[in-house]
């Protein structure tokens, strides 16, 4: 136990302190549970009356605190090609209020076109879609695999929780998607014909 201060004076009997968890002020308490009691010293009065020291019982208190999660290197409107970029690295940071947070239950979720949807954590985690991981320092990513992706616009959030903090999330940020045409099923009628001949060539784009 540490103490965190004193009161001396009292209404009817009744004794009361107040003290609020800061990040650098007299009680900086972790998140989570922690017990607290109160003491008395012993002490003589004007009459000659002794007190002798007590405590009290422990009482228990739930520090919780609010996570504040953000996508930290890509901006609104940012542009990626397949082409340039088979990969995108999505960084998330998680914050309390006061420092940055690792070990967090955190996803990114990312939409796209025609339906397409993609979460990327701890448990969702591959080459073909992408890599998630804790950097334990509070920061967390996502190499996103761009690989047959249609191209326009995506949106991704980053969100999750953690023991003593309730679930929250980004906002979305929004970037867009673009690359070459994939050409696909060449083919040619009339493989074989005189000189003159039309040749019919095709490919699915």
């Amino acid at each position: 136990f540490s103490t965190l201060g004193t009161n001396d004076s009292s209404t009817n009997g009744t004794y009361s302190f107040v003290a609020a968890p800061t990040c650098s002020g007299s009680w900086q308490p972790t998140v989570g549970l922690q017990r607290w009691k109160v003491t008395t010293q012993g002490l003589t009065d004007t009459y000659g009356l002794c007190y002798f020291a007590n405590e009290s019982v422990e009482f228990d208190i739930n520090v919780t605190d609010t996570l504040n999660m953000s996508i930290t290197n890509i901006a609104n409107g940012s542009a990626f090609t397949t082409d340039v970029s088979p990969t995108v690295e999505i960084i998330g940071s998680v914050r309390d209020s006061c420092a940055l947070q690792s070990g967090g239950n955190v996803s990114f979720l990312i939409l796209g076109p025609a339906g397409y949807s993609f979460t990327c954590n701890a448990t969702n985690n591959a080459a073909a879609n992408g890599i998630w991981s804790d950097q334990n320092d509070g920061t967390y990513k996502c190499i996103w695999n761009t690989s047959n992706r249609a191209a326009g616009y995506f949106n991704v959030s980053f969100r999750g929780n953690k023991l003593n903090y309730p679930y929250n999330s980004s906002l979305n940020t929004t970037f867009t998607l673009s690359g070459p045409p994939t050409l696909t099923n060449p083919q040619v009628t009339l493989n074989n014909g005189a000189c003159g001949a039309e040749h019919n060539f095709s490919v699915a784009v």
